[in-house]
């Protein structure tokens, strides 16, 4: 299978649909944090994240202008889906203000089941064997997205953009949802009220109570899926984050030697006729990766591997 990556493709000259979306998701966000700025418990580093954001998305449109190929296209949709992970927490600094709306639906649930499905699963699956795949279940929840959109980068590039935008556009959806109808869930909603006030079906409602209180539980499982759960969402939120970024800065390193390799092509090719070893052109191209690579120690020991393959296949065919 040919990958192509640096395939030249056609430019577009303006925004990608699911970059769009985000810009438009981006303004709404930023509009409602001004408005409840007084009440908001960080304004201005949500602020400040928005706009770098923002910052990324143009210096990505730029990149693909630069060098329009497979690669650069599919780094434009891939950062804005990894930017989900942010996303998704980010609600909950946004419903937290509005009166909580679980009584309603714990009201609902009673009417239409006779009771709470919630705690009668909990009753009648207690054992981790049911637990846990649920908790794998929320734990693949990102993987998911990302295998389906890598799959049509490389089988169905065509639909690559539409399939992205999809995706993205559903969770932006979601989250106005998660923003405009605020509801914990039995999780925390059960212990903020008491579990003998839901045994009386009796569903106080709590106003903003989660923006001004600390949750309580009832046993220490709770506590312990309780932690499972932040920790599953630090994962998500901070490492794919973070690996995501650390991938944009490989594929960039690999379009500028790439490139680099383009211009100097004639060159390297009559050192090499005039006598000069494969292995002599490899030393000298790897002595500027060395320095390039300082920049960034974190991801310098990737970089050289990088290079160094991508010099000696180049250097291999001359």
């Amino acid at each position: 299978m040919a990958l192509n990556l640096f395939k030249r493709v056609d430019s577009v000259k303006g925004l990608f649909a699911v970059e769009s979306i985000s810009l438009i998701y981006n303004a709404l966000t930023t509009i409602m944090v001004l408005i409840l700025f007084p009440r908001m418990d960080h304004p201005v580093i949500m602020l400040s994240e928005r706009a770098g954001i923002v910052a990324i998305t143009f210096a990505l449109i730029y990149l693909y202008r630069k060098y329009p190929c497979k690669l650069t296209a599919f780094i434009r949709m891939a950062v804005q889906m990894a930017f989900l992970a942010y996303w998704y927490p980010d609600t909950f600094e946004f419903n937290r203000l509005f009166p909580n709306l679980d009584n309603f639906f714990a009201s609902a649930e009673q009417f239409l089941f006779r009771c709470q499905p919630s705690v009668e699963f909990s009753e009648h699956f207690p054992s981790m064997w049911f637990s846990e795949p649920f908790n794998m279940g929320y734990f693949a929840y990102y993987p998911m997205i990302g295998i389906v959109t890598i799959y049509y980068f490389l089988f169905r590039f065509e639909w690559f953009e539409k399939v992205s935008f999809v995706l993205v556009t559903s969770f932006f959806i979601y989250y106005l949802i998660y923003i405009l109808v605020p509801v914990a869930g039995p999780q925390f909603y059960f212990p903020a009220i008491g579990m003998d006030n839901v045994m009386a079906q009796h569903f106080p409602a709590i106003g903003d109570y989660f923006n001004n209180n600390d949750i309580s539980y009832d046993s220490n499982v709770d506590v312990k899926n309780t932690y499972r759960t932040q920790l599953i969402n630090s994962i998500l939120q901070y490492g794919i984050t973070i690996i995501s970024m650390i991938v944009v800065h490989l594929l960039i390193m690999a379009i500028v030697v790439r490139n680099r390799m383009d211009r100097r092509y004639d060159k390297i090719k009559l050192l090499h006729g005039l006598g000069m070893r494969r292995g002599k052109i490899v030393r000298i191209c790897m002595a500027e990766a060395l320095r390039e690579s300082l920049w960034c120690v974190i991801t310098m020991p990737l970089i050289l591997l990088m290079e160094l393959l991508m010099y000696a296949e180049f250097v291999r065919k001359l």
